[in-house]
């Protein structure tokens, strides 16, 4: 009955507002490490590492077990060994899914790594930031690295699809689940050193000659290491963070007269435009509105049709447009939207006061 009375006041509030409204790339894949129990490298450089300290076998994103390994943040990493394969030409790009801890705090990833020297490319995640950067030897000091760095809290025990862009300061990016983090460059560094006898690491750094390397605390599945910058696409496909659109017409159903967005997906940071087809549904429609819900629902409400959005618990935006026209629904640049699913459905009015329900569309956020 509550949702009902929603529903009501929903049309009621369409009724009076019509009354007042006018009519892929070239990239080389240097490394890929699914870390499936093990430190197996898949890609034709067969850079297979050496498992050392505290790395044992764990959960993937999916369940499955032996899918990925957890690191303890004491002493355990992997060795790459220092195949020529690994000391590659900027920009490169370092991909991996990662689930942290609390007090997670080190390397994730270092192509080149020398004690107590700033050489190679490498990525440091700590539970509030994340940053990347390359090194141009001679010292642990702004003076020979260059970094892009960003304060992100990222939430312990989720696993989230973290991308950097290593490359000369307008290049580099930082990605969190297909978002760019955006960020702050800092060093003074010169061009990018490699030292010959310095191996790659998976899940160590040595950022201080005053302290010790800071290892990884948490668990890493499908690390990627490309020559070259991946693009923003590639990316989202690593991440899984393609924005969706899906169909429902209900029971009984609506007809499927709410069609998918003219300018693309529910992209953020973009305008998501969808809009009623009148070929057959309302032609003499006065007024378009879509309303998008956190909750989806199914509520038969005669003549109009099924309610496919549940507008009692709270309540829905409302957009407007002339018939036939999209509506123009701007999609904030909000990181956190990624991989959140809200609900919308369209409706149309006429001119003898007749309101008819369409489909509705459950609009997954994404980055592409």
């Amino acid at each position: 009955m509550r949702t009902c009375a929603f529903a009501a006041q929903l049309l009621a509030s369409v009724a009076a507002l019509a009354l007042t409204t006018a009519p892929t790339s070239a990239q080389t894949l240097l490394g890929h490490w699914p870390l499936d129990g093990n430190a197996i490298d898949s890609s034709p450089f067969g850079n297979d590492g050496f498992i050392y300290g505290g790395v044992i076998p764990t959960e993937d994103r999916f369940g499955t077990l032996f899918g990925a390994l957890y690191f303890d943040g004491v002493d355990g990493f992997i060795d790459l060994g220092n195949d020529s394969s690994l000391q590659a030409s900027l920009p490169l790009t370092i991909a991996a899914w990662i689930k942290i801890e609390e007090d997670t705090s080190g390397g994730l990833f270092d192509n080149n790594y020398t004690e107590n020297d700033y050489t190679g490319a490498w990525v440091i995640v700590n539970s509030q930031s994340f940053s990347v950067g390359f090194g141009s030897g001679g010292c642990t000091c702004p003076a020979a690295r260059t970094s892009l760095g960003v304060q992100h809290t990222l939430q312990p025990g989720v696993w989230a699809h973290l991308a950097v862009v290593c490359g000369l300061p307008g290049q580099m990016r930082i990605y969190l689940n297909g978002c760019d983090l955006g960020g702050t460059i800092s060093g003074t560094g010169g061009p990018l050193l490699y030292n010959g006898s310095s191996p790659g690491n998976i899940g160590r750094f040595d950022s201080s000659t005053q302290a010790p390397p800071v290892y990884f605390k948490g668990a890493i599945d499908d690390l990627r290491y490309y020559a070259g910058a991946l693009t923003p696409a590639e990316i989202g496909v690593l991440a899984d963070s393609v924005a969706k659109e899906t169909i429902r017409l209900g029971s009984p159903p609506n007809p499927w007269a709410l069609v998918s967005g003219t300018t693309g997906g529910p992209v953020v940071g973009s305008t998501w435009a969808p809009q009623i087809d009148h070929t057959t549904f309302v032609p003499t429609a006065l007024l378009d509105v879509v309303f998008v819900g956190a909750q989806p629902d199914s509520v038969p409400l005669p003549p109009a049709g099924t309610l496919l959005v549940d507008i009692a618990i709270v309540p829905p935006l409302v957009f407007t447009a002339t018939p036939g026209q999209p509506f123009m629904i701007q999609i904030p640049a909000n990181c956190s939207l990624v991989g959140q699913t809200l609900y919308s459905q369209g409706l149309s009015l006429d001119a003898g006061g007749t309101i008819e329900l369409t489909n509705a569309i459950d609009i997954l956020f994404g980055t592409y």
